[in-house]
């Protein structure tokens, strides 16, 4: 049996938006929630984490995903709880990232909306760089400074999982910090009017 096929066991799919995820709910520590798959994709490599950590990272001190110091190499994943959307509208997901320093350019965070919950087979969103002045060249813009930043990724109709793949192909890495998920109809504004 899959680990798609039991998390569908334990927990019914999300039919209800926005949803929204801000985990303060959680107790500290490695992230193991019903409904939640987080695990390494490579041997050894660390799992996401909540974290409290104020440190760093613009003295947020409530509680957050962290993903902690990996390895060259290292790729953990974390599958969100299954979605099931409306047949009609457009709908995103949002994300908050604290990114900063200026080492190890390619570290962060790929972002898939998958039909199953595999990665294998599922559409890219954008690549979440830790480093401000990184872009994805689409939804993940360069930024001029240290800081949180919230980024939206348009989904495909048939979306039923998000799944957050780190990568680290450096050396080290430093910790990666995540908040705020949301996943909510998308709002187009026209010249004088909102659709």
């Amino acid at each position: 049996t899959s680990w798609a096929a039991m998390a569908q066991q334990q927990c019914d799919p999300i039919t209800s938006f926005p949803w929204r995820e801000k985990f303060e709910s959680y107790d500290v520590g490695v992230f193991n929630e019903p409904c939640w798959v987080n695990e390494p994709i490579v041997a050894n490599s660390p799992s996401f984490e909540i974290s409290t950590d104020a440190q760093s990272h613009g003295n947020n001190n409530t509680k957050k995903l962290k993903l902690p110091y990996t390895q060259q190499g290292d790729r953990t994943k974390l599958v969100l709880p299954e979605i099931s959307l409306p047949s009609t509208g457009n709908y995103e997901f949002g994300i908050d990232v604290y990114r900063w320093g200026a080492s190890n350019t390619q570290e962060g965070i790929r972002v898939y909306a998958s039909t199953n919950g595999a990665i294998e087979g599922a559409t890219e969103l954008g690549f979440l760089y830790r480093i401000p002045d990184q872009t994805d060249g689409n939804i993940v813009t360069a930024e001029a400074d240290d800081g949180w930043y919230t980024y939206f990724f348009p989904l495909p109709q048939d979306t039923r999982f998000i799944i957050l793949r780190s990568e680290n192909p450096g050396d080290h890495s430093v910790y990666i910090y995540l908040d705020n998920f949301v996943v909510k109809q998308r709002v187009f504004v026209t010249e004088n009017q909102i659709v």
